[in-house]
């Protein structure tokens, strides 16, 4: 949607009539529409009002939301907003809790703004992108906003490459365009010889990005199978059985509103420490309100959270009766 909207304001030029250089524009998106004429008016005049509605206005409506939470998330005590909200932050450190809307202006500008703010200007619009993933580049290797190591690397490779690549644009352009340019640097006469070496250098550096991704995985994963118990005197896990009739270790009782996000850290933490443990989490497990009861008894332990508002829950103290 954000780039349709943006293809609105780009209009391509033909030239009607060699002699004079007399010329006429038209819609790039719809030759049949001249952006002369007043139904391109028409168009442009809806184009500018979805342009603040859609593709600034989301980026501003993500970024008042999480204005409105930023006590919740920093103080890790969530309320109803950040719970909606966590799609936005939840990936990212909570110092950066509000990267999402820069990213996603990131992605509008490369793809979109750039491209009809320099319409005709081709080697701007190149250097623009370069500046911009230079920058977002920089950022990302002060802050470390991702939480996940593994996504952090992850995402400086692909900056990293999409800032080589816009430099080969650059260079490739000039390469076409400037008679001898890239002779000067030692590439030949023609754009091939640049273009191979751009692609050489994209995919050694791809190769070692997978490698360094690959070095992290391996150490998390090492770093996931130290935590995990073990009976003592042995170098084994523990292995839980199950009772006949039983299909849950652990039932977790917990009110939605105030003991959710609690609730959900623990079952994860549970089953990296113990791994074949099976932990009832109403979100993940539950499929009838009115089974309650039946995964109650289905369940070997009962853990009741007693957060906020525990026993106004009408179905907390079905739990409760049923344990």
């Amino acid at each position: 949607a954000s780039m349709r909207i943006l293809r609105t304001f780009t209009c391509l030029h033909f030239t009607v009539d060699d002699i004079t250089g007399e010329g006429a524009t038209y819609l790039a998106d719809d030759l049949s529409i001249s952006c002369d004429s007043p139904e391109y008016k028409e168009v442009e005049a809806w184009a500018i009002g979805l342009l603040f509605l859609w593709p600034l206005g989301v980026p501003a409506l993500y970024a008042y939301l999480l204005w409105k939470c930023r006590n919740a998330i920093r103080t890790r005590r969530p309320n109803r907003l950040s719970r909606a909200t966590i799609f936005l932050w939840g990936d990212y450190e909570t110092r950066c809790f509000w990267w999402e809307p820069f990213e996603i202006l990131r992605r509008l500008t490369l793809t979109g703004f750039v491209l009809i703010s320099t319409t005709g200007y081709s080697m701007m619009r190149g250097l623009i992108a370069t500046l911009i993933s230079i920058a977002f580049l920089m950022g990302l290797s002060v802050l470390v906003p991702l939480r996940s190591k593994i996504d952090d690397a992850l995402v400086l490779g692909c900056h990293l490459s999409l800032v080589i690549l816009f430099v080969a644009v650059l260079v490739i352009k000039g390469c076409t365009d400037i008679p001898d340019y890239c002779a000067m640097y030692g590439m030949g006469d023609s754009p091939l010889g640049a273009s191979l070496i751009f692609i050489v250098y994209a995919v050694c550096l791809l190769g070692l990005s997978m490698c360094i991704a690959f070095a992290f995985a391996v150490i998390a994963l090492r770093r996931v199978t130290a935590l995990r118990l073990n009976i003592r005197g042995q170098s084994s896990p523990p292995d839980p059985s199950l009772a006949k009739g039983r299909r849950f270790h652990l039932f977790l009782s917990h009110r939605w509103a105030t003991g959710q996000d609690q609730m959900a850290v623990l079952k994860r933490q549970l089953q990296l420490v113990l791994p074949g443990s099976s932990v009832f989490l109403d979100v993940d497990d539950l499929r009838h309100i009115g089974d309650l009861e039946r995964y109650i008894d289905e369940s070997q332990v009962i853990l009741i959270f007693l957060s906020r508002g525990y026993f106004k829950s009408r179905n907390c103290l079905r739990e409760v009766a049923a344990a």
